[in-house]
């Protein structure tokens, strides 16, 4: 067999998905057991991508082993695990750590949806679930982006909690056109006018508002696109950018992303256009 023909290596990684413990960062914000029996439960089902520090663009290419909700020697409560993963993505990931002098372990994020906003035209062409990082943006703020999308369809607002060590300024829009039950068909044809407008106002206007931290990355958006039967993602759409220029030809092109079969894309801002990472 040729070298590039080998089936890519696969090693055997123990992690700690997540604890209860307090979490300063979060206002001392502690999971119930039922989130964790909830996580553990899809990691089994291995309905949890596993990706490096958030980063859709960085797959380990997960495959669950064992899971299990374990009591700590501290009177909390930890969700445990085996996971085979690509060996390569897991070494340059502990090589990254190693660098950055990071504690290491794993993270993961869920939405709180507190809001949900009414559509303001008669027919709506599309509906929305909208999340911002709360260490970046307040419920204010997040409720005022929603209701730029609130122009063409209902919207759903949430906090994203992000438990990670180095939290990225993170906004997520699922995107779901026509008012139809969830997308299972192929790629959406066209982005009217009036949901491209909608996006970019929600967008920029976040950028501008989202408030100040220790971090310098820039803002990273994710633009969930299509879904599959069971309501994941099987296109995410990714801008990287704190430039509200860059973001709007992005979203002027955002048409030419949904066209296309790959599942991920990032706006390549040098190209002016979408490619596959």
């Amino acid at each position: 067999m040729a070298a590039r023909d080998r089936p890519p290596r696969r090693v055997v990684a123990i992690v700690r998905i997540a604890t209860n413990h307090p979490i300063p960062a979060h206002g001392g914000l502690r999971l119930p057991d039922h989130i964790l029996e909830a996580l553990a439960e899809a990691a089994g089902k291995d309905q949890i991508p596993m990706i490096v520090n958030h980063d859709l663009s960085k797959p380990l290419h997960s495959r669950c082993i064992r899971v299990a909700v374990v009591d700590l020697p501290d009177g909390f409560k930890a969700v445990d695990g085996e996971f085979e993963v690509d060996a390569d993505a897991w070494a340059s990931y502990e090589a990254g750590l190693r660098a950055a002098g990071a504690p290491g372990g794993m993270s993961f994020t869920f939405s709180d949806m507190f809001l949900e906003i009414p559509p303001n035209v008669t027919e709506k062409s599309a509906s929305f679930d909208l999340a911002g990082d709360v260490g970046y943006f307040d419920d204010e703020t997040l409720a005022e982006g929603a209701s730029e999308l609130a122009s063409v369809g209902a919207v759903r607002v949430g906090r994203l909690y992000q438990f990670s060590y180095e939290p990225a300024c993170r906004i997520i829009i699922q995107i779901q056109q026509g008012g139809a039950p969830p997308l299972v068909q192929g790629a959406i044809a066209a982005v009217s006018g009036a949901l491209s407008i909608a996006l970019y106002n929600c967008l920029a206007l976040l950028l501008r508002k989202r408030e100040a931290t220790s971090a310098s990355s820039p803002v990273q958006i994710e633009l969930h696109t299509r879904q599959d039967a069971d309501g994941s993602s099987s296109q995410v759409l990714q801008v990287r950018t704190d430039n509200e220029d860059v973001l709007k030809h992005a979203i002027d092109k955002l048409s030419d992303g949904m066209a296309r079969s790959d599942k991920h894309l990032e706006w390549e801002s040098d190209m002016d256009d979408w490619r596959a990472p």
